[in-house]
């Protein structure tokens, strides 16, 4: 049975949180197999910089615009890496968002 890893994020709300995520959530994401993050992004490059890390899956939350608004640059410029659901299949069991 090969193992895989999944990271798991969500609600990181950059840019209002702060201008970036802590290295610490960098750290705990290293050697990922796939990286979900399942909304409240606020702006694309939340994923673009975990994608450097694993294959990144985004479902959009609540929070997440189409288009750029006050304070909201707008996540959903590029669509290939996003979802309003996704379900991935881990070893028999499944995990949706």
């Amino acid at each position: 049975m090969t193992r895989r890893r999944v990271g798991l994020i969500a609600d990181t709300r950059i840019p209002e949180a702060g201008r970036g995520l802590p290295d610490e959530a960098y750290d705990a994401l290293a050697g990922c197999d796939q990286i979900l993050h399942c909304g409240d992004l606020h702006t694309i490059e939340v994923v673009d910089r975990v994608e450097c890390l694993a294959p990144t899956i985004a479902r959009r939350g609540s929070g997440d615009t189409f288009e750029p608004r006050i304070g909201r640059p707008g996540a959903w410029a590029r669509t290939s890496a996003f979802s309003d659901v996704f379900v991935l299949d881990v070893e028999g069991g499944s995990v949706s968002a």
